[in-house]
């Protein structure tokens, strides 16, 4: 995933939220993790994490 991307958030006790990856925050040392997407859904910026299994990408349902 890059800044720019569009990706779902899927989570069991709420709903599909799509949004836009608008920046990455990743720390200066390797200590403290993987670091977070900053994702925009709808003006809402969330703070997710890097490799968190309830964000992918997301791809528009093609009408044929």
């Amino acid at each position: 995933m890059n800044i720019g991307d569009k990706v779902k958030l899927e989570d069991p006790l709420m709903e599909t939220l799509v949004g836009e990856i608008v920046d990455k925050n990743q720390p200066r040392c390797k200590c403290k993790g993987k670091g977070h997407w900053l994702v925009d859904f709808d003006g809402e910026v969330t703070k997710i994490k890097i490799g968190d299994s309830r964000l992918s990408l997301y791809e528009e349902e093609k009408i044929s």
